[in-house]
């Protein structure tokens, strides 16, 4: 009897040579075969679903997030330098009117305030540089979108064409079967078979989808390339909010016009240097100055207190708090044609339409508003320093709400400076016409007597 060696079921694992453990393991991709046949109704399913299953939103969001930063930045940058530029204007004015000795310590002051300004210049331009370069990267998002969907309607249309072709080829040879059958009853002919991409049978190959993708990717980014800087940004929302943005932090007192998008770039493809228009102190008449000058409030005329999420409107230069204007707008009765919700808007003579897409948050009104509150608070708080201190001077700026004041009345808007009053006579002025039409801008009014800011700086 003879015995069996018992059969072991453990796969073993052969060890590698010492000339195959160094070697790299090949990732190379093998060489692309276009189809020999158009793609069946199951590809073309699969091909249409290709941007349901790799969505480019998150791409986008991290472009849109990426804008909204250099957007805030380059705000943040000059709201930090604006007030050493004032600290070292004022401290200039006083040493020209003799109220300032040491000019050696004036003039490096003046001299780090020159390199933190070409210091900025440089940075807000390589950042406006940064917006377009991610411009054109959305844009190539939005390109590859078309060519993935190009490339399925151009599979879909070959298979048509190759269909109809097949169906057409095979009725002319079965009629000419017949005819044949007709004259040559006694022979017996086979057709022979059709091959779609047989070059003798006179079809082409259909287009293949990688290539149908790459024509139109490449379309499209030609014709993106080919249209001027003013066409391919002006017109872009994030570009413009951040030219806007960069611009009330260059200008936060809004003497200075942005200028027209058309005006954003010169001949040469290059940022206009200086896109600004003409300055408040030209030779305007008192008209050109009304329309010019914008106003702003800080309070909403729906809930008649302090904006904390103001949303501007889209079609009128109208701000309201975001909850009020959109609750007001959900509760409406009224629908327009496309069965939306919408209210006139509230400002009185305003005849705009508003629904609940006409409204957003404008990151250039939000901030002059935030800025003007801030002021107010910084304000306020100075003045109850004042109180602690009754025998020193009281010297503050005043905010006077956009209801109490009308650019139109004060000619020219040159500061006024008053004695400060008491805490009830100021709430009375606040007050005062209070929602009387559409509120008008707030002003920061200097309301203190010249000859209290001599003696002051007489004091320094």
């Amino acid at each position: 009897m003879s015995t069996r060696a018992p059969h072991s079921t453990t796969t073993k694992t052969a060890t590698p040579g010492p000339s195959s453990r160094g070697a790299p393991v090949s990732t190379a991709v093998p060489e692309y075969q276009p189809p020999a046949f158009p793609l069946n109704p199951a590809a073309q399913r699969a091909l249409s679903s290709l941007l349901q299953k790799h969505s480019t939103k998150r791409f986008e969001e991290h472009i849109a997030s990426a804008q909204t930063e250099l957007s805030t930045v380059v705000g943040d940058i000059y709201d930090a330098l604006n007030p050493k530029r004032e600290a070292t204007t004022k401290r200039r004015q006083r040493f020209d009117h003799g109220r300032e000795d040491d000019e050696d310590e004036l003039k490096t002051q003046e001299a780090q305030l020159q390199r933190l300004q070409e210091k900025a210049k440089q940075m807000h331009e390589r950042m406006e540089e940064q917006m377009r370069k991610l411009v054109d990267a959305k844009a190539g998002v939005e390109s590859m979108r078309e060519a993935v969907g190009a490339a399925e309607r151009d599979a879909r249309e070959n298979a048509s064409t190759q269909a109809s072709m097949q169906q057409g080829r095979a009725l002319r040879s079965l009629r000419a079967d017949r005819d044949e059958d007709d004259e040559h009853d006694d022979e017996d002919e086979e057709m022979p078979d059709f091959t779609p991409t047989d070059p003798a049978g006179g079809t082409q190959p259909p287009t293949a989808p990688k290539h149908a993708f790459k024509k139109h990717l490449e379309y499209t980014q030609l014709r993106w390339q080919g249209q001027c800087l003013t066409d391919r940004y002006s017109s872009n929302k994030e570009y413009a909010d951040f030219k806007r943005l960069l611009h009330d932090a260059l200008y936060p007192d809004d003497d200075v016009e942005l200028a027209p998008p058309d005006r954003w770039f010169d001949e040469g493809g290059r940022p206009a240097p200086g896109t600004t228009t003409r300055t408040q102190n030209e030779d305007d008449s008192d008209d050109d100055i009304a329309v010019e000058r914008t106003t702003i409030s800080t309070r909403c005329p729906l809930t008649l207190l302090q904006f904390e999420t103001p949303w501007t409107s889209k079609k009128c230069p109208h701000t309201f708090e975001k909850d009020a204007i959109v609750n007001m707008i959900n509760a409406s009765t009224l629908t327009n044609a496309q069965r939306q919700n919408y209210v006139q808007c509230p400002y009185g003579g305003c005849q705009q339409q508003l629904t609940k897409y006409d409204v957003d948050r404008d990151p250039v009104m939000t901030r002059k508003i935030k800025r003007i509150q801030a002021a107010r608070r910084a304000a306020e708080e100075e003045e109850d320093g004042d109180e602690d201190e009754p025998d020193g001077p009281q010297r503050r700026g005043h905010v006077i709400d956009s209801d109490a004041l009308d650019l139109d009345e004060t000619g020219r808007a040159q500061p006024v400076r008053m004695k400060t009053e008491p805490e009830s006579s100021r709430l009375s002025v606040v007050r005062q016409g209070q929602y009387s039409g559409p509120p008008r801008s707030s002003q920061v009014i200097d309301m203190v007597d010249d000859s209290d800011e001599d003696d002051e700086d007489g004091m320094d």
